[in-house]
């Protein structure tokens, strides 16, 4: 879960701190301790690539209808 610039949990612990809105992992790192980085920076989800895009439309969806996300 890395960008070109910084560690990707680094991020989502900075959206975290700023926001409650539901942070949704997108990597090539399927890696079991990469994955329990991100929900341990505050992901609500992860999605290994590749993704179909009705994958992520169905997963944005469910997160954004939550009783969390309001």
């Amino acid at each position: 879960m890395d960008l070109p610039d910084l560690p990707g949990a680094h991020l989502c612990r900075q959206l975290r701190n700023r926001s409650p809105i539901p942070i949704i992992a997108v990597s090539l790192d399927g890696d079991p301790d990469a994955i329990g980085d991100a929900y341990t920076a505050g992901a609500c989800d992860y999605l290994p690539k590749p993704l179909r895009t009705r994958e992520l439309l169905d997963h944005i969806r469910v997160h954004l209808t939550a009783p969390q996300a309001a």
